[in-house]
Order: structure tokens, then C-alpha cells, then sequence
């Protein structure tokens, strides 16, 4: 049986309301690490059969102590990175509540092809790719996989396991940005799926305050 395992990664440096620039730099706090490190401790003793990252750095290090754990345990690295709807030229030396005005003006606008800037995604492009991450991972044999990803990457998995390929237009859009609201991801948590019948099944899934 092939199962997934999502977890996000560990506090980072804009999620303690740092200033921070480009997104895929963007580091662990100390406490981020820490809770890298325990997750270890609630990893069952079987190895998995594959580890997949980000390419985030704050995704990598979250998976660093289960690569060191297990060095034989294949890592790849996937594009199962955040969903950066704003261009980086405009977050850089930014807090997340600086940028909040940006992003909630993005998502009012609910246009599924629009387009901050050079570097930035639309969300149809960020929605193709997360279809391409559960198409990639139902095609792996039965096996038990970690991916280490990010809060509204792993919303959209759920989201996508839950309501099923809805064409992407601003109703779906507006209603994927409700859903993420309404169930957060803490640091350092996640979520089970499993395929069965071809099809995805969520087994587990731990929310904030669970």
C-alpha cells in the first residue's frame, strides 16, 4: 500500500514575524530546528521508502535529521514548494504582515491567472502543480513516503483529495482560500494519505490545536 506522509516545516523565520526576502531562502528560527529535530522522535523505527523536500531551505532543513537518520532512505527534491503568489523583487526586506495587504488583495481579486511580477506564480499554475505532485506520487510502487513541504501547498493536496479536479475559476479559487483559512497547519504537523481503488484517501490529519 503506497502512503504519504505531509509535514511542514518547522518555524521559520517569517512565521516568528522576521524580515525576510526571497522565499526560497528564508531559514528556521531556533525553535524551527528544534521542532525538526523532534519529529524524529515520533518517526516510527521502519524506514521510509523515500524522502521527498522542497527545494525551500526551511523544507530541507525540517528533513535534514530524518535524511540523517536514515542515510540510505532515498531524498529527492520536488517542486512541492510554497505558493508565492507575490513577485520577490516586491517582498524582499519584508514582514509577513507588510506583505499581508498585498496578498489579501490578491486573493479579493480571485483571478486564477493573474500574475504578480517575474518570479511570482498564478494560482492555476500553483494548482497544475500540485496535481503534478499527486499524479507524480500515485505512480510511485506500495511503499511509505515523507514529503516535507509547505501550509498551503499541503491545504491545496488536501483540497485537491477532498473536492476532486474542479476547473480553476474564481468560485473555486474564493473557495480554496476559505478552506485554507478555516484549517491551519502548525509548524511541524501534517497529515496522512493513502492510495487506494486509485484514489487518494486522507487517514490522518492533524490540525492546530488537535
Amino acid at each position: 500500500m503506497l502512503t504519504v506522509r505531509f509535514i511542514r516545516h518547522g518555524e521559520s523565520l517569517a512565521n516568528a514575524g522576521g524580515v525576510t526576502g526571497e522565499p526560497a531562502g528564508i531559514p528556521l528560527t531556533a525553535r524551527g530546528c528544534e521542532q525538526a529535530q523532534a519529529l524524529i522522535s515520533h518517526t516510527p523505527g521502519e524506514p521510509p521508502g523515500l524522502i521527498v523536500t522542497s527545494p525551500y531551505i526551511r523544507a530541507r532543513d525540517t528533513a535534514a535529521p530524518a535524511a540523517a537518520r536514515f542515510p540510505h532512505v532515498p531524498l529527492e527534491v520536488w517542486p512541492v514548494h510554497e505558493f508565492d503568489c507575490l513577485a520577490p523583487a516586491r517582498r524582499m526586506h519584508t514582514t509577513t504582515t507588510d506583505r499581508l495587504p498585498w496578498v489579501e488583495a490578491f486573493w479579493d481579486a480571485a483571478d486564477p491567472h493573474r500574475c504578480d511580477g517575474d518570479g511570482a506564480e498564478c494560482y492555476a499554475d500553483f494548482v497544475g502543480r500540485v496535481r503534478a505532485a499527486l499524479d507524480r506520487l500515485a505512480a510511485l510502487p506500495a511503499q511509505a513516503v515523507v514529503v516535507y513541504s509547505h501550509g498551503l501547498f499541503m491545504k491545496a493536496v488536501r483540497w485537491e483529495i477532498i473536492e476532486g479536479h474542479d476547473p480553476i475559476g474564481p468560485e473555486t479559487m474564493r473557495a480554496f482560500r476559505a478552506y485554507h483559512h478555516a484549517n491551519p497547519i502548525d509548524n511541524a504537523q501534517g497529515f496522512t494519505i493513502r492510495r487506494e481503488a486509485r484514489a487518494w484517501r486522507i487517514l490522518e490529519d492533524r490540525r492546530s490545536g488537535e
